[in-house]
């Protein structure tokens, strides 16, 4: 065998068996840590969909709950009010609430009415008999005057339920029936929780054939709540049950994860194979040369140069060459690379020092305080300053647009006056439909969509529903952005991105409290409101020894005013009288709507008794006075019940019986006037 075979085979063999050791190594150890991470992700999104998914059924029981637990509801059941049904369940009643129906069962358990709004059809029906059966069914089975909530299939249909049993308004009195919520799991509503956990998300009744499902899954499911299987090479997919309300597995949930973990370790791990071969290979072809010409003394000799070189800080000495064999050549090739280290060395310290400027200005924004809650003018501020002072910018804008609109709209630019104008709002757009949705996008904008001499950087966002740009604009067409100033700004939108989703989340959690707190016809405080600060006032009056008196209004020809001009007119004028009863009372007075033509009116911290009656004289006087609606003249009036605490009542119950007690006394003197709830009541 030749001498160049023996050091090939010498080397060579060694570093085959290296590299098997190590391919076999990062393959056990990387691919499971990757495979762990995977299914780790996957439970947590599971995790985060079961969260949502009870939020939802809580807030279905806890709405149930609000319209059961109601003196309304309990008169209906008593048959004193008819119209219940009628005047508070309209179809805007429906889309408000997102309900597709109400059902309101007698204390048998039997069916005494049902109210579905078919939302499609913008019309009301009646639920199948078989599905009302087997709901009565269900409630029978159950615990009596017990609240709760769940689900029901039923003919390939998921029904999400919440229930409670009918009382008064404080809780108490007997049962009266059941009062049922009911929404349809459908598909609309399984797109926006896949959209909220952004996976695929999919649900299967129990009673269907369950096509597809891995026949591990289905005896797992048996054993074990969540059972996570691999569906193909590039899906993951984690499986539960959703049990109803007599807690028997009626539906199945299947969530579905793209591998993208999996296949990031894999080519992670290709590559790392890859290099490390490469550099084996490398050195063994190195090896090989170097003891083929026995060079051993010359090698050693640059190497005692190369750690001189590299140990003793002379980084300007370079290697001898005194010929033009291989070794000289490697010299010469060894002091070029030295001298294009001293360059990149060079280079990297002065972009190193650009990189940590743009670091710490970037840190400095994420830390904004202003900016991390989404408040408006803190984001323009740090564009205005931080972003300008960052990278070379002659101008900014800042642009959004909604979902349903096709123009997006300009939300500021940071120097309006400077010439050239920005780009258009069709050029905006263009790019917005071109963008593909990918995170970190960056486009250029050149002449031919800004005009001659210009320049930009386009960098597309998306908040929800809407699509957004932050576009950086060269004015003169000078500006050869670096990686590290490109990278910068690409932060930059997404810190921008993440505020404007602060600040619309701000904006919702003000709409929904508004909602919760206050009547949506006239602004005034709802019942539940006007309860809670009832309750309030009466703990401190008690601390303090203060007067604490309610008014308890009703409308008078109210009826007659909705049945003859309709129920517009009413709305109307329901607006204009709190709109009066406002302007008449005190800044600190609270006034709310319990419900139709009630109002109620909390005095805090009166004189005496004298000063409550002449509020509730000035509300009749300025009731009185007609309202003019389009020429139309409506003349109502009002009947005001007073109980002032703690004379007629210590509670807030007992306060509020106290005032309707003596406003049904003064519909009994001839309306339109006041009475105050009697000293022995």
């Amino acid at each position: 065998m030749r001498l160049n075979s023996k050091i090939a085979l010498s080397l060579g063999a060694p570093m085959l068996v290296l590299f098997a050791l190590l391919g076999w190594a990062v393959q056990a150890i990387v691919i499971d840590r990757f495979a762990r991470l995977e299914q780790r992700e996957l439970v947590q999104n599971h995790e985060r969909l079961r969260q949502a998914l009870d939020t939802e059924f809580d807030e279905l029981q806890r709405l149930a709950v609000d319209w059961a637990v109601w003196d309304e509801t309990y008169q209906f059941m008593q048959g004193d009010n008819p119209d219940f049904l009628l005047v508070n369940f309209t179809p805007a009643t429906f889309d408000n609430l997102q309900l597709d129906g109400l059902l309101i069962f007698d204390g048998g358990n039997r069916l005494h009415d049902d109210y579905t709004y078919n939302v499609a059809e913008q019309r009301f029906v009646q639920l199948a008999p078989h599905l009302v059966e087997r709901i009565e069914r269900t409630l029978a089975e159950r615990a009596a005057n017990v609240e709760g909530h769940g689900i029901l299939e039923f003919n390939g249909r998921v029904l999400q339920l919440g229930f409670s049993p009918i009382l008064d308004s404080n809780g108490e009195g007997d049962p009266r029936g059941t009062l049922m919520m009911m929404r349809y799991i459908d598909a609309n509503r399984v797109d926006k929780l896949a959209e909220r956990i952004r996976l695929t998300l999919q649900f299967h009744p129990l009673t269907e054939p369950l096509d597809g499902l891995p026949h591990t899954a289905r005896e797992a499911l048996q054993q074990e709540p969540l059972h996570v299987a691999i569906a193909d090479d590039d899906t993951i997919s984690a499986f539960s049950l959703l049990r109803d309300l007599n807690d028997v597995p009626a539906l199945l949930m299947r969530v579905d994860m793209p591998r993208v973990i999996m296949q990031q370790g894999e080519r992670a791990v290709a590559t790392l194979l890859a290099f490390a071969f490469a550099a084996i290979l490398l050195l063994g072809a190195s090896m090989f040369v170097a003891i083929r010409h026995v060079a051993l003394k010359r090698l050693s000799r640059i190497g005692r140069t190369l750690l001189a070189i590299g140990t003793g800080g002379a980084t300007h000495e370079r290697l001898p060459v005194r010929g033009s064999d291989e070794i000289d050549r490697l010299a010469r090739s060894i002091n070029a690379m030295l001298d294009g280290l001293d360059h990149a060395y060079a280079a990297r310290r002065q972009s190193a020092e650009r990189q940590r400027e743009l670091n710490a200005l970037l840190v400095r924004i994420a830390t904004d305080d202003g900016l991390a809650s989404g408040d408006e003018e803190a984001l323009f501020r740090v564009l205005t300053g931080s972003l300008v002072q960052g990278v070379r910018v002659d101008r900014w804008s800042l642009w959004l647009q909604p979902p349903d609109e096709m123009e997006p709209r300009c939300l500021r630019i940071s120097s309006d006056a400077t010439p050239p104008s920005p780009p258009s709002a069709q050029v905006i757009a263009d790019e917005l439909e071109a963008w593909d949705g990918r995170e970190g996008s960056v486009l250029r904008l050149g002449a031919a969509a800004l005009g001659p001499g210009r320049n930009a950087l386009f960098l597309p966002f998306g908040v929800e529903q809407w699509r957004g740009a932050l576009v950086v604009e060269s004015l003169h067409g000078l500006t050869d952005w670096s990686e590290d100033e490109i990278s910068f700004l690409v932060s930059a939108t997404t810190l921008v991105e993440r505020s404007l989703a602060a600040h619309f989340l701000h904006l919702r959690e003000q709409s929904l409290r508004q909602q919760a707190d206050y009547d949506p016809l006239t602004g005034l405080a709802n019942r539940a409101t006007f309860e809670r600060h009832l309750r309030r006032a009466l703990r401190n009056a008690r601390d303090s020894g203060e007067r604490i008196c309610v008014l308890f209004i009703d409308l008078d020809r109210f009826k007659p005013v909705n049945d003859q001009y309709g129920h517009a007119v009413g709305d109307w004028l329901l607006c204009r009288v709190a709109d009066r009863i406002r302007a008449t009372l005190r800044n600190k007075d609270m006034v709310a709507r319990l419900g139709g033509d009630e109002f109620t009116v909390v005095l805090d911290s009166i004189a005496d008794h004298a000063m409550a009656a002449h509020v509730a004289a000035k509300l009749v006087e300025a009731l009185s006075v007609p309202f003019d609606h389009d020429g139309i003249t409506l003349q109502i009036g009002c009947s005001i019940g007073v109980a002032c605490a703690p004379r007629d009542g210590l509670d807030a119950a007992e306060l509020l019986e106290a005032a309707d007690r003596a406003m049904y006394a003064a519909k009994q003197a001839g309306r339109n006037t006041w009475r105050q709830a009697p000293a022995d009541a």
